[in-house]
């Protein structure tokens, strides 16, 4: 039992690893790294960032902040399977990403894993009630209740925070949430 929910925790903290080499990157190579990372809206340079943004993080507690997430948020997606983790992965990372560069401010740099970390927030909070069951319901409204203030994430309240890339998270970690069902 313990050596089934220690394999399933693999993945988030493969992710975690690789957010912190991303954060080193940035630390040892010059600024030029940043330009291929980040996501800058509506321009084609801009588009490396869709792949590449979750791994770059300003800062220390930026890349604090986004690993306390994926080990909470991913680690409950991955509790349930590891495929299940890699699918709401994949959709907050780019579908998410693409959405952050679509409709971000065109003067923006936007990076970190914090769009990921939405989409896992909003699929632990949707997903019971997608499933019409009474178990997983509980443990959505358990979710929304315990989580309900990470929502203000979602809204243009902190300068520099790219609430676009948190929305576009949330949105893509809510259809997840729709089209994983089962």
């Amino acid at each position: 039992m313990l050596s089934r929910f220690l394999l399933r925790l693999r993945a988030p903290l493969r992710l975690v690893l690789f957010m912190a080499l991303g954060y080193a990157l940035t630390l040892f190579v010059p600024d030029g790294v940043i330009r291929w990372m980040a996501i800058r809206p509506r321009t084609t340079e801009g588009l490396s960032g869709v792949l590449l943004h979750p791994l770059l993080h300003f800062g220390w507690p930026h890349l604090w902040a986004n690993t306390v997430g994926v080990l909470l948020f991913g680690g409950l997606v991955a509790l349930e399977s590891r495929e299940r983790f890699l699918r709401v992965t994949a959709l907050g990372w780019l579908p998410g990403g693409l959405l952050t560069w679509l409709i971000s401010p065109s003067a923006a740099w936007v990076g970190g894993a914090s769009g990921v970390v939405f989409a896992y927030l909003a699929y632990l909070m949707l997903q019971g009630f997608y499933r019409r069951r009474l178990l997983p319901a509980l443990f959505s409204l358990a979710m929304i209740v315990l989580f309900y203030g990470s929502l203000i994430g979602l809204l243009p309240v902190e300068q520099g925070v790219s609430w676009q890339g948190h929305a576009a998270g949330f949105l893509a970690g809510a259809l997840a949430a729709s089209r994983l069902r089962s």
